[in-house]
């Protein structure tokens, strides 16, 4: 199959190579598959998804004008609204995106516009060829953008040194190159589009942080349980004996054959079964009782062993996974013992930020190319990440630290607004109600708790 892809890039194209071998093709495609699998017990999809409840718990992202205050509004403001629009799209599915993202390695962030609005494929990372790049800059990369029956759809993305920025588009009907036209929905798509001025690639790639191994550098991304297959193999193992321990368990009744003649036959429920005495029946009874004690504590004690070792591969904490036993522990020591837990989701958030920056500016830089915001988009804007800290912190007890901090003169007003209302310096202080601002202060910066 790769071999196939390279050939329609190297045709449609001229594309020379890629940066991806046949045996990367097809590791990322058994990456996918294993997410995927809903078969039997699936670890991988597990971890994935507790691990990305822990990193998206409480998360905010939102996209505000630069230096604006937030009560105040100008007329650039729509352009502003108009790309945080875009970017909430993607920050309502984030939990589901950074799921794929650890349980396959990698999700690529690809915007395109449809009726006036930008919207955002996550597109599976064994869909995505890095075809040539400078140092960890991508400036030219292939994409297997859409499937629809017989009918495959390629890109092909180049940044150019003067920034120029061009997507081919190309349709294949049973590997053979056919019009856009010939499949309905791809007739309005241009065969080529030129955006001039373009300083980055017009997509986001988000991996998983976890080392691939590979000496020359890691291009793509590797789920967060690589390496763990044998580890994940004797969980599975444990798990799949579980069901049939307990059946198993199920007591008879056997009954000795001599009771029965040769044509009579016992319910067919299970309840009793035939079993030879071997000898007379003066010494052996002639009904036993089968009940043999289940493993239940062995099975769950070797399984959560197993999950607490896969905890450690992992580099997370214990009660990822398993259950955590604090029964004996303080509220310091519990915090403490989620430290690499937390060190694992602030790495997965680092990487979102990377991740979210490049997919606003190709909203930006899209939005302008295709007049979706009138005059053009020059509106400044940052974007605020607002996430949990709920591992290491206590938010009563940080604000009672600065309650007594304002008691004791050391911690302003505005400081406690912040907090409570997670707002900027400025619009905290135009928050305060005025008798507090002026109450016993010559200014502002006066301004202290109580």
């Amino acid at each position: 199959m790769f071999s196939e892809i390279f050939l329609w890039f190297r045709k449609l194209f001229g594309v020379k190579g890629m940066m991806k071998t046949e045996t990367e093709q097809a590791r990322e495609t058994a990456f996918a598959a294993a997410y995927e699998d809903t078969a039997g017990f699936n670890i991988i999809s597990i971890v994935a998804n507790k691990l990305a409840n822990i990193v998206c718990s409480e998360a905010g992202i939102e996209l505000r004008g630069k230096g604006i205050p937030d009560q105040v509004r100008d007329d650039g403001d729509g352009k502003i609204d108009f790309m945080d629009e875009c970017l909430q799209r993607v920050v309502n599915k984030l939990k589901i995106i950074v799921t794929r993202v650890l349980g396959t390695g990698g999700v690529i962030l690809k915007p395109y516009v449809y009726g006036g609005r930008i919207y955002t494929d996550a597109v599976a990372q064994n869909r995505f060829f890095v075809i040539e790049r400078t140092g960890e800059v991508i400036t030219k990369a292939g994409f297997l953008a859409e499937a629809a029956g017989e009918y495959t759809r390629i890109e092909y993305h180049t940044l150019y040194p003067d920034g120029r920025y061009t997507v081919e588009n190309r349709a294949l009907k049973d590997g053979k190159e056919v019009p856009l036209s010939a499949y309905a929905p791809w007739g309005a798509l241009e065969s080529v589009l030129e955006i001039s001025g373009v300083g980055r690639m017009l997509f986001a790639f988000l991996k998983c942080p976890v080392d691939g191994k590979d000496a020359e550098g890691d291009v793509y991304g590797v789920p967060v349980t690589f390496g763990q297959n044998a580890l994940i193999g004797m969980i599975c193992d444990l798990l799949n004996e579980v069901p049939d321990e307990y059946k198993n368990k199920k007591a008879f009744i056997g009954a000795e054959e001599l009771l029965f003649d040769k044509n009579s036959r016992l319910p067919e429920d299970g309840l009793y079964k035939l079993f030879r005495a071997n000898g007379g029946t003066d010494s052996q009874s002639f009904w036993e009782v089968f009940s043999p004690e289940i493993r239940h504590t062995s099975y769950f004690e070797g399984i959560n062993y197993l999950l607490g070792l896969l905890e450690k591969a992992v580099a997370v904490n214990k009660g990822v996974l398993t259950d955590l036993d604090a029964r004996d522990a303080t509220a310091t020591a519990i915090k403490r013992s989620m430290f690499d837990t937390y060190n694992f989701a602030d790495a997965c958030r680092k990487n979102i930020e990377v991740a979210v920056g490049d997919l606003v500016y190709a909203f930006s830089v899209i939005a302008n190319a295709f007049g979706l915001c009138g005059d053009g988009y020059d509106a400044e804007y940052e974007i605020k990440y607002d996430w949990s800290y709920g591992l290491l912190e206590d938010s009563s007890e940080t604000w009672k630290q600065l309650f007594e901090g304002a008691q004791a003169g050391a911690v302003k007003v505005e400081e406690m607004r912040m907090f409570l209302f997670d707002e900027s310096r400025e619009n905290a202080r135009n928050g305060i109600p005025a008798q507090t601002r002026n109450d016993g202060a010559e200014n502002e910066d006066d301004i202290m708790g109580g």
